[in-house]
């Protein structure tokens, strides 16, 4: 009886957020549904271990265990837990995006977890009212914080550019009140609500003027308590994010000022429409407008020397561009399948005394986020000797059809060796490893990345490499460089 009471005050909790105020998706979309699965998990058992946990967790607001708290928590934590291994897992793609601009606007990064309960972190979420976006912008508001929303174009689908006007919009409300509790709420109703609940309530504590509030928005400041619960203790919980694949989490972003359709990307990188769809939520129609000053695309950054290839040839005069182009087959089978592992590489990293999982992110030039994803860490602890498994691209794709020669006056399409006055330079072999004193070295031409030099020997890792030139392991080493390989 009590499990079926705490299902009901969960659900009723939920949806007195869900369709309630207007800045939340409408959950009766199927592409947004929270699925409800058959769970043998007993959530009573745990009930006190989850309040101590939760009023002494860090939180941008007081934390507190109440009625509407525990409902939004039983819901992560039972009901909707196959959807909540879902936001697990897209916080890698989103924190460290949230996480540089709150730092860069002195804000405090625990407002990274307002999208949790804004849009589930769906960049295309839309709410019954058309609120749009991870930070649900209505289109008025998204347009006073310079969001562009048109026929063709909507940034409020686009996570860099709404979570930049996400920050104006949530630092004014916290100027005028001095409170994020308030702030929060002022996100979701209006200021001049908030400021009208002060006045009748005669109190800046929000949990005292809550009654004064719209429906919708009392249960807010709650939600966000219990989505700061989830994303900082799901562990304890038996949760498992869904991360997404790795084409998702090595992208990159370039302006470009041409129409291009989305299939047309595919057909040049070999990349699925739905990833490309994905990846830039913000182009409903499905492709990217003609802008003077320039329109971002984001794509996995294997791909993305292929289409600035096929821009170059394309502004290169060339004429016979667009009809090599219609002659290459597409495989739809393999772009929508594509072995992953033919592109990264999966290394181990021995953790060295006094190291932190920060100055490794750094080394590694990869968020932390996703070193813990890899590692399936909960937390961002690491001890001496502990293995660590770091992912890096291992292939990247080049657009050189086969009709058309390269041409001199795009260096980046025809590559020559390097010249120097070395003499040892223009006589050793490029592709070969050579002796040099106690150790097996590597000239390089300066075309190939350390992971594309490692498979000239097959029993070295990327920590020897590292540890032996004392060197980035993602920089490009330069012409005539040589890069030590292993002791002989």
């Amino acid at each position: 009886m009590k499990r079926v009471l705490s299902y009901l005050i969960a659900w009723m909790g939920f949806c007195s957020l869900a369709y309630g105020h207007p800045t939340t998706p409408d959950w009766s979309d199927p592409s947004l549904a929270w699925d409800v699965p058959a769970v043998d998990y007993d959530y009573i058992l745990v009930e006190e271990e989850v309040k101590t946990r939760l009023e002494s967790m860090p939180c941008l607001v007081q934390p507190k265990y109440n009625a509407a708290v525990r409902a939004y928590v039983s819901n992560y934590l039972v009901r909707n837990r196959e959807n909540s291994e879902r936001i697990l897992g897209r916080a890698v793609l989103y924190f460290p995006l949230f996480e540089k601009y709150l730092e860069a606007n002195h804000m405090p990064s625990g407002l990274k977890f307002l999208p949790v309960i804004e849009s589930a972190l769906n960049p295309k979420a839309v709410s019954r009212v058309g609120a749009t976006g991870l930070w649900q912008f209505m289109e008025s508001t998204g347009k006073i914080y310079g969001l562009d929303v048109n026929w063709t174009v909507d940034e409020r689908s686009d996570p860099e550019k709404s979570t930049i006007a996400a920050i104006q919009h949530l630092g004014e409300p916290y100027q005028r009140f001095d409170s994020w509790e308030l702030a929060l709420a002022a996100y979701n109703s209006g200021a001049g609500r908030v400021s009208r609940a002060i006045k009748r309530s005669r109190s800046k504590n929000f949990w005292k003027l809550q009654r004064y509030l719209p429906k919708e928005t009392r249960n807010y400041v709650p939600a966000f308590i219990a989505a700061t619960y989830l994303m900082q203790y799901y562990y304890y919980h038996q949760l498992n994010p869904s991360y997404p694949s790795l084409d998702l989490q090595f992208t990159e972003s370039m302006q470009v000022e041409d129409y291009i359709s989305f299939f047309r990307v595919a057909q040049i990188t070999g990349i699925p429409l739905e990833i490309i769809e994905l990846l830039n939520p913000s182009y409903p129609r499905g492709y990217i407008p003609a802008n003077e000053k320039g329109n971002s695309i984001v794509l996995p950054k294997r791909v993305m020397p292929a289409l600035r290839d096929f821009l170059a040839l394309q502004g290169s005069g060339q004429p016979e561009i667009m009809e090599a182009l219609e002659g290459i087959p597409v495989s739809w089978d393999d772009m929508r399948n594509p072995d992953l592992d033919k592109f990264y590489l999966r290394s181990i990293y021995i953790v060295n005394e006094g190291e932190t999982i920060e100055k490794l992110a750094q080394v590694f030039q990869v968020p932390i986020h996703n070193l813990m994803a890899w590692n399936e860490m909960a937390t961002p602890e690491i001890q001496p000797g502990q293995e660590l498994v770091v992912y890096h691209i291992k292939d990247v794709k080049r657009y050189l059809p086969e009709a058309i020669l390269p041409t001199p006056s795009i260096p980046a399409l025809a590559p020559q060796p390097a010249q120097s006055a070395d003499p040892n330079l223009a006589t050793t072999p490029l592709t070969k490893p050579f002796a040099k004193g106690r150790y097996l070295c590597y000239r390089s031409n300066g075309l190939e990345t350390l992971h594309e030099i490692m498979q000239h020997v097959g029993d070295i890792s990327l920590q020897d490499i590292l540890e032996l030139n004392n060197i980035n392991p993602n920089n490009r080493p330069k012409p005539g460089d040589v890069i030590k390989l292993k002791k002989m």
